[in-house]
């Protein structure tokens, strides 16, 4: 049987990540469009055929389970375009809550581009499913993470160092004020906020190889969701003091590439 490249719709509402993305989907060859949020995704899947969507969960606007939703309801019986969550943590009542929406499948972030690869040909050529790798989260071990995994990162640029570095820059030229917006949105006591952001951060630092800072805002995410005042301080206070190593892994990293 003759394979088809598949029509993608890669949704995300951070651009960096989508970014990322888009790297790697145009180093394979994909056809594919971009959409930053829920509402977009809807629309595009409308508009237009796709053979798989690429969906982030949580977006404002409209986010991916609401879109999911909408898109089965629009689509009916008439047709059914495959849809595959990607998430920052892969829990089992997400996973539940993923396809009681009517997605298909779940792939957790930071996650291996040929396992990518191949669901993406599973869902548009029915080849064999991959068997997905799944994180372990133990917040004992925090300090045994890599603060800086350049090389499992790597095939998630394309194998390319150039584009690693230049991703890495700018997250890094972000990240303090990043890490300011968290401050804010805590004093402001808007939690479920700073639970969103925090998820979004630990699969943007995962993917960028920063380990121990995916690992603290994991858990700044679950201190959250939570609602411990305290707890959600001490772990603001340790990725604070965190960032401060990571800066100075990433500054010795890119001086030694620039040299």
């Amino acid at each position: 049987m003759e394979r088809r490249e598949p029509k993608i719709l890669l949704v995300d509402d951070d651009e960096l990540s989508r970014r990322m993305m888009e790297l790697l989907l145009s180093g394979e060859g994909y056809n594919y469009d971009i959409a930053s949020n829920g509402e977009e995704a809807v629309g595009a899947v409308q508009s237009q055929s796709f053979d798989i969507v690429l969906m982030d969960l949580q977006m404002p606007i409209m986010d991916g389970f609401e879109a999911a939703r909408t898109i089965r309801m629009w689509e009916a019986e008439k047709k059914h375009t495959p849809i595959v969550a990607l998430t920052a943590m892969l829990f089992d009542d997400e996973i539940q809550n993923c396809l009681s929406v009517g997605m298909d499948g779940c792939i957790e972030k930071p996650f291996n581009t040929e396992q990518l690869f191949q669901l993406i040909d599973f869902y548009v050529n029915k080849s064999s499913l991959p068997i997905l790798s799944r994180e372990s989260q133990d917040t004992e071990k925090v300090d045994e993470l890599i603060v800086l995994d350049i090389q499992s990162a790597l095939p998630r640029f394309g194998k390319s160092l150039q584009a690693y570095q230049e991703f890495l820059k700018e997250f890094m030229d972000d990240l303090p004020e990043k890490i300011d917006q968290f401050r804010t949105v805590f004093l402001s006591g808007n939690y479920h906020t700073l639970a969103d952001n925090a998820h979004n951060l630990k699969g943007i630092s995962a993917s960028m190889g920063a380990m121990q800072l995916s690992h603290l805002s994991h858990i700044l995410d679950q201190t959250s969701q939570g609602g411990d005042s305290l707890q959600i301080q001490q772990t603001l206070d340790a990725i604070n003091k965190h960032i401060v190593v990571l800066q100075k892994v990433a500054t010795d990293f890119l001086s030694g590439c620039a040299q």
